[in-house]
């Protein structure tokens, strides 16, 4: 008989390959005789479950390397389309005015909208670098600033106290301006 995966249905909706389908057929045309051959049966049955098993597990490795393959495959690729975008949105700011007066005095704002994106200059928040946690704290304690329980200062709380008495640093802390950033966003 010749081998063929062609798919049979089964009644219950069961599909099987046809080389299958005619064995298992044929084992259960010929009844058992006696308890003997129903236990080989049996146990016949608990091979080919057991095969069947290993052979799904199989299956699942063969789909786990196929998968990894893709997602490095894709991985690849996705790095090279994005040296692109990095490289066009360097263009771009090559392209613009250099700051945000210029970018101001040549265009009357601080941004830019055309049919397939903006760009132009956001400000960046202010923000407090801290470069020794303990010296922060105790000039936090020694001001009156609101200190965590944990022990350790809260940045909004120094830059309140940087904008409030001008002091722009301290034991363990200084401000760090906001700064004007260059954005380049595609339209969606």
């Amino acid at each position: 008989m010749e081998a063929t995966t062609a798919p049979i249905e089964q009644e219950g909706g069961l599909e099987f390959d046809a080389e299958w389908a005619s064995f298992v057929a044929d084992m259960e045309a010929t009844p058992a005789d006696g308890l003997a051959d129903t236990d080989s049966r049996i146990d016949w049955y608990f091979e080919k479950i057991r095969e069947s098993q290993a052979e799904i597990a199989r299956n699942d490795e063969v789909a786990h390397r196929r998968m990894d393959m893709i997602a490095d495959w894709r991985a690849g690729e996705n790095a090279k389309i994005e040296r692109r975008i990095s490289h066009m949105t360097a263009m771009i700011g090559t392209l613009v005015p250099p700051n945000v007066a210029a970018m101001q005095a040549e265009y009357s704002k601080k941004s830019r909208t055309l049919p397939n994106g903006s760009f132009g200059y956001r400000a960046t928040p202010d923000s407090v670098d801290i470069s020794d946690p303990q010296a922060a704290l105790a000039f936090a304690v020694t001001n009156n600033l609101f200190v965590k329980s944990v022990h350790s200062v809260t940045k909004t709380a120094l830059k309140n106290h940087a904008k409030a008495t001008g002091e722009m640093e301290g034991e363990g802390w200084r401000m760090v301006r906001g700064s004007d950033e260059f954005f380049v966003k595609p339209a969606k």
